[in-house]
């Protein structure tokens, strides 16, 4: 038993360490693209720390919410492991199932950061946010940083919950009250 759970353990670690480069990668390239207000790259190689700080933040909510995805498919490893023989999905099944999951979490991360600043710099308009991160503005880039933070805290706890409910269960068995 031990040795079960110190292999899914395993499992867990190598599952975040290929998941870290990948998440980094993909978030920093949509990003990247996605913004016209202005080159976040390009900023960074003028050592603007404004435009750094708030890639950094980028990255920190995006590792949120895939962290639900990998909570979701650690505990759907668990439970086929523990589950009596034959009841669990089958392997490919499973290997489907957490692929999904991470993907999900991936592409809720991008959307929910991609709307905040869409939505927040065009509400906020006459703060011309672009034109503060270019300058360097720390106090734009802390507030900026701040509004995806909270957004992604707000909508990750939808996002754990919408991973339970998505989860396959099990049957733990039938119980007989009473006769």
């Amino acid at each position: 038993m031990i040795a079960t759970r110190a292999l899914i353990g395993l499992f867990h670690c190598l599952l975040m360490a290929g998941l870290a480069v990948p998440l980094v990668y993909v978030t920093y390239r949509v990003f990247v693209r996605a913004n016209a207000d202005f080159d976040i790259e390009a900023e960074m190689k003028k050592n603007n720390v404004a435009a750094g700080l708030l890639a950094a933040v980028i990255l920190f909510c995006a590792a949120q919410f895939l962290l639900v995805g990998a909570d979701s498919a650690l505990r759907m490893l668990q439970m086929d492991v523990f589950a009596p023989a034959g009841e669990g999905p089958g392997w490919a099944a499973l290997a489907g199932l957490i692929a999904a999951h991470l993907a999900a979490s991936l592409l809720l991360a991008l959307i929910t950061i991609s709307l905040t600043l869409r939505l927040f710099l065009r509400f906020m308009r006459r703060l011309e946010m672009g034109n503060e991160l270019r300058r360097g503005n720390l106090a734009a880039s802390l507030f900026l940083s701040s509004v995806i933070v909270v957004s992604t805290l707000m909508v990750r706890e939808g996002a754990v919950s919408l991973s339970r409910a998505l989860r396959p269960r099990r049957s733990i068995g039938h119980v007989q009250i009473q006769r």
